[in-house]
């Protein structure tokens, strides 16, 4: 039986369904697909899927409704690349490096993951959940419904098998805020005095109990000089497909790593950072579903140079949005900043800076059939905004370009109807 939720007399649905016919590329405007006011969204709570949205009409089976008058309704943003499941601080790393150091200087002297690591032993595993759904929390109030969590802070198969619980704890807690997808990030920084290959071998070798257990949804790894090898990575993603996990790859961040078009050929559903992206990268990029996931917060915080994703829209590569949130190179978990980054230093307009944020964001943890838009069918999370009360325009465009750079708190968020 249903139980019919709805959210009466909106003063604008942005549903941004017009994305799915361009496979969210080259976004316009019309596709954001406005729903002037006044206009309803209706789901079932039972299942958490809208059932309806659009101009306003009755609903005489409804349970219960909400008064949306003044409010825009969105998709809730998806966040899909971060690090939230750590311990300790690294504050005192940010203001070495803006005095001087580089990343891999505070690597080499201990610092870095390396010290994300030593806090991740020295914490029981219900300090970690409490953090990680503290941090849950913090995302959920700024608009983002959807998160990715990669393990990737401990030095042992052992120790990446206790991550990845405690992130599948906290997710499967009925308490749990948002939606969360779990990411096996065992290639994240090879320990000291560990050969390359022996490691890699080790984090293979656990990859059928990762599978069988449902202990993860992806995997990654982190190709980069002073890291770990195109080549070991390329081996470790190869033998996660052979058991149906799917990659999304930190990718040609600090080095030219030729990394897209390495691993776009595997099925990647995402490659991530590109600051150092080359042209056979985009290409590939354009002729494959593999998203382009930038992360500008991480050059902001770092000082690097920006990804070019301007570029990468106007080839028609399908691209997205992810905070990268970490306690040692991106502190920020708000996607509002991320989109305000993407708008000043990526040269993005607010249409493809909302589409990088839903639908193709989406599409990078492979939920574009079920999140990232308002549509019949799809997941009922929604975020209301009160946008507009002092301008005559309210065009999606210029509601959008308003919250982007005044990023207002939504006035409500529902995840999964609730």
């Amino acid at each position: 039986m249903k139980n019919i939720f709805v959210i009466k007399n909106l003063k604008v649905i942005i549903s941004g369904h017009g994305f799915l016919k361009s496979d969210g590329r080259f976004p316009k405007a019309e596709q954001l697909s406005l729903i002037s006011a006044p206009a309803d969204i209706a789901f079932d709570r039972e299942t958490g899927k809208i059932l309806y949205a659009g101009p306003s009409k009755v609903f005489e089976e409804a349970h219960a409704e909400f008064d949306g008058s003044g409010l825009t309704a969105t998709p809730g943003f998806i966040d899909g690349h971060t690090h939230s499941l750590f311990s300790g601080t690294r504050a005192q790393e940010y203001f070495n490096r803006w005095a001087g150091l580089s990343y891999k200087e505070i690597s080499d002297a201990g610092g870095g993951i390396h010290n994300t690591f030593q806090a991740i032993k020295n914490s029981t595993d219900q300090e970690l959940e409490f953090e990680l759904f503290t941090r849950l929390q913090r995302f959920k109030s700024t608009g983002t419904t959807t998160v990715e969590v990669k393990s990737g802070y401990a030095d042992t198969p052992e120790g990446e098998l206790r991550l990845l619980r405690i992130i599948g704890n906290v997710a499967s807690n009925m308490r749990c805020p948002i939606n969360v997808k779990k990411t096996f990030l065992p290639l994240h920084a090879l320990p000291k005095g560990q050969n390359e290959k022996s490691f890699v071998d080790q984090m293979i070798a656990i990859l059928p109990e990762v599978k069988k257990n449902g202990l993860a949804d992806f995997v990654d790894a982190f190709p980069e000089k002073g890291f770990f090898s195109l080549e070991e990575s390329l081996r470790f993603a190869s033998a996660a497909k052979d058991l149906g996990l799917l990659s999304k790859v930190h990718a040609d961040e600090l080095s030219p790593m030729t990394c897209v078009e390495s691993v776009v050929p595997l099925g990647a559903l995402s490659v991530d950072h590109l600051q150092k992206i080359s042209p056979a990268g985009v290409e590939a990029l354009v002729k494959k579903q593999t998203v382009a996931a930038f992360l500008p917060a991480t050059s902001f915080f770092l000082d690097l140079e920006y990804a070019p994703a301007r570029k990468l829209v106007d080839a028609g590569a399908r691209v997205s949005l992810a905070t990268d949130f970490n306690p040692g190179t991106a502190p920020d978990a708000d996607l509002r900043f991320t989109a305000r980054l993407a708008a000043s230093k990526m040269k993005l307009n607010a249409t493809e800076i909302f589409c990088a944020l839903t639908y193709n964001a989406a599409a990078s943890l492979g939920l574009e059939g079920s999140k990232g838009i308002l549509q019949n069918g799809f997941d009922a999370d929604i975020c209301l905004w009160k946008l507009g009360s002092d301008s005559k325009d309210t065009s999606a465009q210029a509601l959008l370009e308003e919250l982007f750079v005044e990023s207002p708190a939504p006035h409500q968020v529902f995840v999964g109807g609730i």
